[in-house]
């Protein structure tokens, strides 16, 4: 259960660390499913990540990601928001190294 009593305009650092325990767990479906089921794992994802950001509308919450030859790459735009690119930087440092090895967390505007 995520902290209920999370600031709205702050992280919900313990929904990053839910959705880092997710997204390891659920990588190999993930992979396998990125290229022919995109969009269902887009909506799972972005079920995962939305609750880590409170202060946002979901809609405003993009990223994009791919999974070739072995390596994955997580994009996350910030969209000029500040805390979007603070709170970004936040989750990429709290990616699982087990993760790290094989995908790039990379943040743009």
């Amino acid at each position: 259960m995520f902290n209920l009593f999370a600031r709205k305009g702050e992280m919900n650092t313990e929904a990053a660390e839910a959705f880092w325990e997710w997204f390891e767990k659920n990588e190999q479906w993930i992979i396998d499913n990125s290229q022919e089921n995109g969009q269902d794992v887009v909506w799972e994802i972005d079920e995962h990540i939305v609750p880590v950001f409170p202060y946002m509308p979901e809609e405003d919450i993009e990223f994009q990601f791919g999974y070739n030859n072995g390596e994955g790459v997580f994009e996350f735009y910030h969209l000029g928001d500040k805390r979007l690119m603070r709170d970004g930087e936040i989750l990429k440092g709290m990616m699982p190294e087990s993760l790290a090895s094989r995908w790039t967390f990379e943040i743009f505007e």
